[in-house]
């Protein structure tokens, strides 16, 4: 029996944040399909939850990656390799992982110009405003929310923090991460922009998605002739990621086999179904 003269330690100022969470979610069972409303009225076209320690398998995939020196001469890769690793790797407080994607499908046709080796063709991602300020404003929008809704702690990322995105929003189930290693999802195809909210509430939304993407491992085993192996990302050295890394000294052989296209996103990917084009609404 605990001693009544003997002042005991009361609960962390993290478990007293939790408790008062949690009790506002008990309260207001609505709060996730209020979050997914909210997520939809600021734009975008995809979210889910999982917990901050739903993709452990990424981190191992990055180590096997960096270990074989696929990153090239990308240091800030290894450099942050325990952060990125996982969520609690950069925010040790952190219990759950929002993810979300808003969509960037082109108006038009994105293969119009197919037929014009003359012609340059930029990626769709670069042709509008920059995705980081967009989507990072509309994430804080979301985010201030949260915190009025829910009372927890909160960080919101896009692209440019370690952050794992993709193996996360496929934990989150927004989709599954294809062979080509970007995000495939049922509704949207690879056409997502994703950003990501940690926060200290333990929250499930959604589950994730299996892998459902035959052709793009018809895809991958070609690939793989050529590249590296690995799947996060599969021989970064040969690839457009690689390429617009190093935009400003492109060795003149890797950019005449890039052809008309702009280092951007890979072209390959646009021979599975899930990433066909359509009208943006459509």
């Amino acid at each position: 029996m605990a001693n009544p003269l003997v002042k005991q330690p009361g609960p962390s100022p993290l478990d007293r944040e939790n408790a008062k969470a949690q009790n506002v979610l008990e309260g207001n069972r609505n709060l996730p399909e209020a979050l997914r409303e909210k997520a939809v009225e600021l734009g975008f076209a995809a979210i889910g939850i999982a917990p901050a320690d739903a993709a452990p398998q990424a981190g191992e995939r990055l180590r096997q990656w960096l270990a074989e020196g696929a990153h090239g001469d990308m240091i800030w890769m290894a450099e942050t390799a325990e952060r990125r690793a996982s969520p609690a790797g950069l925010w040790p407080e952190v219990r759950s992982v929002i993810s979300l994607g808003m969509s960037y499908a082109p108006a038009s046709d994105p293969l119009a110009l197919a037929g014009s080796p003359e012609r340059g063709r930029i990626s769709v991602y670069a042709q509008g405003a920059d995705y980081h300020d967009v989507v990072k404003k509309a994430l804080k929008a979301l985010a201030r929310w949260l915190v009025e809704a829910a009372g927890c702690e909160l960080k919101v990322f896009v692209d440019t923090a370690p952050v794992m995105e993709k193996p996360l929003a496929e934990a989150a189930g927004i989709g599954w991460q294809g062979k080509h290693t970007n995000l495939v999802s049922r509704t949207d195809g690879s056409w997502l922009f994703l950003g990501a909210i940690y926060t200290t509430l333990d929250r499930r939304l959604s589950c994730a998605v299996p892998a459902r993407c035959a052709a793009l491992h018809l895809l991958s085993h070609h690939r793989a002739q050529r590249a590296d192996p690995g799947r996060i990302p599969p021989g970064d050295r040969q690839s457009h990621l690689w390429l617009r890394r190093l935009s400003r000294r492109l060795p003149v052989e890797p950019l005449r086999r890039c052809g008309a296209r702009q280092p951007g996103v890979p072209a390959p990917g646009r021979a599975c179904r899930a990433r066909a084009w359509r009208p943006a609404g459509a």
